[in-house]
């Protein structure tokens, strides 16, 4: 019966808080800049995978340049 409650054990993913998570950005191989922008506005804990996903759709996001976008919304309003 040991061996039944060691495997359920296994088998739940361990959930960090992001404060944790930011904290182990090495593990991540990023800085806690990075992985604090990729957590951004997540207040439940994550697991590692969870985690490891929203940093890579924060590293591929593009980037774009709000203030020239906002430039050429005034001229085309011209």
């Amino acid at each position: 019966m040991a061996k039944k409650e060691e495997t359920k054990q296994a088998e739940t993913p361990a959930i960090f808080m992001p404060s944790d998570l930011i904290a182990a950005a090495a593990h991540f191989n990023t800085s806690p800049e990075v992985m604090a922008g990729a957590l951004y506005g997540v207040t439940d804990g994550l697991t590692l995978e969870d985690a490891a996903e929203r940093l890579k759709k924060f590293i591929t996001k593009p980037v774009t340049d709000a203030a020239a976008a906002a430039a050429d919304g005034e001229q085309k309003g011209e």
